[in-house]
């Protein structure tokens, strides 16, 4: 870093806050798979229906990652 004390401080913190974002948005990705799930085992959804889901739900955290990734390197 080829900044100040606080410009290095302020982007320690940016990436902190980034770094819990990307946790946050892991355990929501995990936890509506698991709410699928047990849609998917009392036949509310078909696997078809989960499947898609899944996979929508796959692209759109990707997108949300690369995100944080790339606010956090600014």
């Amino acid at each position: 870093m080829t900044g100040t004390r606080t410009e290095e401080r302020t982007e320690e913190r940016t990436d902190d806050v980034a770094n819990a974002e990307i946790i946050e948005l892991n355990f929501a990705e995990e936890h509506l798979a698991g709410i699928v799930s047990g849609l998917q085992t009392r036949g509310v959804v078909t696997d078809d229906d989960a499947a898609e889901f899944s996979t929508r739900v796959q692209a759109l955290t990707d997108e949300l990652r690369g995100r944080l990734v790339g606010s956090s390197i600014r």
